[in-house]
C-alpha cells in the first residue's frame, strides 16, 4: 500500500495542535478555550494523550517504523478522536443545562449537533 505524505503531515499538525491547545492551554478560539477551560482536566488531558499518541503510531506505522497494519491503528485513532468529541460532547451538554440567554443556548445546541453528527460519521468509517 502506498502511503501518503500529505496525510502524514496534518496528522503530525493535528497532534501538535491538541498539544498546543488541550495540554498546554495556549488557545487562539473560543472553543478551544471553551474546552479547556469547562472541561474535565484530567479527561481532557487522558482523550488529548490518547489521539496524539494513536495519530503518532498511525503516521509510524503508515511510514513503515512499525510493523503493525494501518487499518488497525487507524480504527484506534478514529476511537481516539471519538473518546475526544464525546468528553467534548459531555462539556458543552454540562455547561449548556444552566445557560439562559438563549442565543448562547441555541449556538451551543447546534454545536452540540455537529459533533453528533462528526460522531456518527466517524463511527461509520469504522468498518
Amino acid at each position: 500500500m502506498q502511503h501518503s505524505y500529505v496525510f502524514d503531515v496534518v496528522a503530525v499538525g493535528i497532534c501538535l495542535w491538541f498539544i498546543k491547545s488541550y495540554i498546554l492551554g495556549i488557545c487562539h478560539t473560543k472553543e478551544e478555550k471553551f474546552i479547556h477551560d469547562e472541561a474535565p482536566r484530567w479527561l481532557l488531558w487522558l482523550v488529548t494523550v490518547i489521539v496524539c499518541i494513536s495519530l503518532l503510531i498511525l503516521v509510524s506505522a503508515d511510514v513503515g517504523l512499525l510493523p503493525i497494519p494501518v487499518d488497525s491503528v487507524y480504527r484506534v485513532a478514529v476511537a481516539g478522536f471519538l473518546m475526544w468529541l464525546a468528553m467534548a460532547l459531555y462539556t458543552k451538554w454540562n455547561w449548556g443545562i444552566s445557560l439562559s440567554d438563549k442565543e448562547i443556548k441555541k449556538r451551543n445546541n447546534r454545536q452540540m449537533i455537529m459533533i453528533l453528527f462528526l460522531m456518527f460519521f466517524l463511527a461509520t468509517t469504522l468498518k
